[in-house]
């Protein structure tokens, strides 16, 4: 009988443990949470720019938005470039080519980018983004639409769309 009792004060310590952890530490998980995410996302447009200007380099030829774009966002990159086309963990959402007007057109490749969606956890996927990328107030980025983002902060960042919408940008 005393074997079952410690069984139950058992289970009763784990789980109120478990409800105070996560009372105290539930904030530091949803900022782990998206600080992975932000890291997947640079990391797999860090591959796409590697992989556009590696085109440009062994082929001899500019690879433009409209190209890019058009053959599947990155279609003509795999298998020779990259091993599979990737895609936005968050949306999977392609990532997209633009030229420096943000435009899919037949002028050199400026950025890639990719909608992150709305939300939370999007605003919290741009503003780890925003910090990542050295921005001095990763706030900013909840509040700059594309042209303030790529003109102030020109390598990579955040851009804010609309009511709470936000595109992810890394320059080629």
């Amino acid at each position: 009988m005393s074997n079952v009792l410690i069984g139950i004060i058992g289970v009763i310590l784990f789980i109120g443990l478990a409800l105070a952890g996560a009372l105290i530490l539930g904030e530091d998980f949803m900022n782990a949470s998206s600080s992975s995410r932000a890291t997947a996302i640079i990391s797999q447009m860090q591959q796409v720019t590697n992989a556009v200007n590696m085109h440009d380099l062994k082929t001899g030829r500019t690879l433009t938005s409209r190209t890019y774009n058009l053959s599947g966002y990155g279609g003509v990159l795999s298998p020779r470039f990259l091993k599979s086309v990737p895609r936005n963990p968050m949306s999977n959402n392609p990532y997209t080519a633009v030229d420096s007007f943000g435009s899919g057109t037949d002028t050199p490749i400026k950025f890639i980018y990719t909608h992150i969606g709305g939300g939370e956890e999007a605003r919290q996927v741009c503003r780890a983004i925003a910090e990542t990328a050295g921005w001095p107030n990763p706030d900013l980025a909840l509040t700059y639409n594309w042209t303030q983002s790529t003109t102030n902060f020109p390598r990579m960042g955040c851009a804010y769309i609309s009511d709470t919408e936000y595109d992810v940008y890394m320059a080629v």
